[in-house]
């Protein structure tokens, strides 16, 4: 975040992706190097990383919304779709 807050974007895309290398809970770091995906206007690249991280309602609000740009129909069957259990919402 401080890279990002410095405005140096790809002295953050390089920390996040070898943490990612390095560490085990790599979720919020997917969804972190998501949001720099987003920012550099990749989303499909974007779209690649949240597709790994199940049960996490953040992650699947911001992937339907990547891909309601792209297929709004799409993304609304994957919401209507959903099972509420199968997220932690707390």
């Amino acid at each position: 975040q401080a890279y990002r807050g410095l405005g140096d974007r790809q002295g953050a895309i390089t920390v996040v992706d070898q943490a990612i290398q390095k560490l085990a809970d790599k979720e919020k770091l997917y969804k972190l190097r998501a949001g720099l995906y987003l920012e550099d206007k990749q989303p499909e690249e974007a779209v690649s990383l949240l597709e790994k991280i199940s049960d996490d309602p953040e992650a699947f609000l911001l992937l339907n919304d990547i891909k309601s740009r792209k297929n709004p129909e799409e993304a609304l069957k994957a919401i209507q779709s959903l099972d509420s259990s199968s997220l932690d919402l707390h």
